[in-house]
């Protein structure tokens, strides 16, 4: 197995502002899933801060790209002529 480590300045999941929240229907949902009732996860979403973190250069270029891709497909209508087919 391969060791992971978070990336440098990630607040470790304990020391995080926010509280974590108990999913509804959680528990109650694995019983679809497990036939013996088996536990996998506490069910607890411990919520991150996208947006209020530094955005490194990689954040950036993606926003660039989401960006680009969803200008492009709000201009298709103007573009679009039935002969090009």
């Amino acid at each position: 197995a391969v060791a992971l480590q978070a990336p440098e300045g990630t607040i470790p999941r304990s020391e995080r502002p926010k509280a974590g929240q108990t999913l509804p229907f959680g528990s109650a949902g694995q019983r679809l899933f497990s036939r013996r009732n088996r536990q996998f996860w506490d069910y607890i979403v411990n919520p991150r801060t996208y947006f209020t973190r530094k955005w490194i250069p990689k954040d950036m270029c993606y926003a660039v790209f989401f960006i680009i891709i969803h200008a492009g497909a709000f201009a298709a209508p103007w573009f679009f002529t039935w002969p090009a087919f």
